[in-house]
């Protein structure tokens, strides 16, 4: 097996970015710069209710995140509906994910998405355990913002900024790159995480290396 590691760019801005290099008019995201991000920052004044629900036996299909549409998972969104009415909308996303090869402990997650592309802290999740549904938390369900700011600032960030690429060396193999935009509500906070995934080495052993993190605000 050969060798994955995955290089992680994660980039907090607000008003600007300060310390990057500039060119050509854009400012340069660099690899490996690590700002360090409080976990409890990140997660404090989150709005959140926790509930015990009535042991729901439902049938559940593996999923990775996928679009909201009417009829999915009917139970489910009958208890949102009862907490949040007519919340769940086009912008909301569904995944299913199982703990155990028996697929009977896991969670379902919905997600809230920002012109298809932005990542929210918004999210309701339900507890799977023992083949029924026995408990949801609603994360930031009932916060709101100007979403189309938040769309115009992405938009304003990829003008203005480029990613510093890497050039790997003859024992590394590209894999892919991606990219990904995050919102956090209560610190209205934007965070652009750029991650490279390659090969490393020669040998059949193959593990997966995300140390890499870098940073900006």
């Amino acid at each position: 097996m050969k060798r994955i590691v995955a290089l992680v760019l994660m980039v907090l801005f607000f008003l600007g970015l300060v310390g990057c290099d500039t060119s050509d008019d854009k400012t340069t995201l660099k690899l490996n710069h690590k700002l360090g991000i409080d976990s409890e920052y990140l997660t404090q004044g989150q709005e959140m209710v926790m509930a015990e629900v009535d042991y729901i036996k439902v049938e559940l299909l593996e999923t990775e995140f996928t679009k909201y549409t009417e009829g999915v998972l009917p139970e489910l969104v009958s208890l949102i509906n009862h907490q949040y009415p007519n919340v769940l909308n086009s912008n909301w996303e569904y995944m299913v994910h199982f703990y155990d090869e028996q697929q009977t402990t896991g969670l379902v997650q919905f997600r809230y998405v920002i012109n298809n592309e932005i990542l929210t802290d918004k999210s309701i999740t339900f507890n799977y355990e023992n083949c029924v549904i026995n408990s949801v938390t609603y994360s930031n369900v009932g916060k709101t913002v100007n979403e189309e700011d938040i769309v115009s600032r992405v938009a304003t960030f990829k003008e203005n900024h480029t990613q510093e690429q890497k050039k790997l060396n003859s024992d590394e193999e590209f894999i892919k790159e991606t990219v990904q935009y995050s919102y956090d509500y209560d610190a209205d906070k934007l965070i652009y995480t750029y991650n490279l995934f390659f090969y490393k080495g020669q040998y059949e052993l193959k593990v997966i290396d995300n140390d890499t993190l870098s940073e900006y605000s």
